[in-house]
């Protein structure tokens, strides 16, 4: 790594002997954004090594797309996965983007603002929420409440003990994660489909 460093430094000041005599105007916007993104990728590989650092904000992973940050997923087969993260809504089959970020964040923490930004748009309060566990909060789940809004995913607390009850309350979740699957498309189909400029 410290090689590596040393060549990057020593062929950064090269570019800037050679564009002390030619001036940037030589470069093209292109070519000037990508030699600045490799000076900030230098600077941070250097902290890194310097300070024995493994991670750093906002570590810049690709020169080409330096605003895309990698995000530990652990899912089988990929531990990291690139590119924006998505918190969408979907109602009535019409899916609505309510933050999208190319850093990682708790999406957790907007369930909340998305049932206010629904209330205010439709004049009342969802019957449901099919979400994902990791809403699931004390927070989220006191909020609906409140609200008489369903969540879906298992009760907190103990299990009931009459057998009637616990079966309604699986297929109930069994029902949830059939809705819910609609939003998980709406994610593949984003990933998936391109929309072509029109000329």
């Amino acid at each position: 790594m410290r090689k590596q460093l040393g060549y990057v430094r020593r062929d950064i000041g090269h570019v800037d002997a050679l564009l002390d005599e030619v001036g940037f105007e030589v470069l093209d916007r292109d070519l000037y954004r990508k030699l600045l993104v490799i000076r900030e990728v230098y600077r941070q590989q250097q902290e890194m090594y310097d300070e024995r650092k493994r991670t750093i904000p906002h570590r810049i992973v690709s020169i080409s797309q330096p605003h895309v940050r990698p995000i530990k997923r652990n899912k089988a087969g990929a531990v990291w996965e690139f590119g924006a993260k998505v918190s969408i809504g979907l109602s009535s089959g019409l899916a609505t983007i309510h933050r999208i970020e190319w850093d990682n964040f708790n999406e957790s923490l907007d369930l909340i603002g998305q049932l206010k930004e629904y209330n205010r748009m439709f004049g009342c309060w969802p019957e449901s929420v099919h979400a994902d566990k990791i809403y699931r909060t004390r927070e989220n789940i006191g909020f609906c409440k409140g609200y008489g809004i369903r969540i879906s995913g298992r009760k907190l607390g103990r299990p009931f003990e009459d057998p009637a009850v616990m079966l309604a309350l699986r297929q109930q979740r069994y029902e949830d994660e059939r809705i819910r699957n609609a939003v998980e498309g709406k994610i593949g189909e984003g990933k998936r489909c391109r929309i072509q400029p029109t000329a």
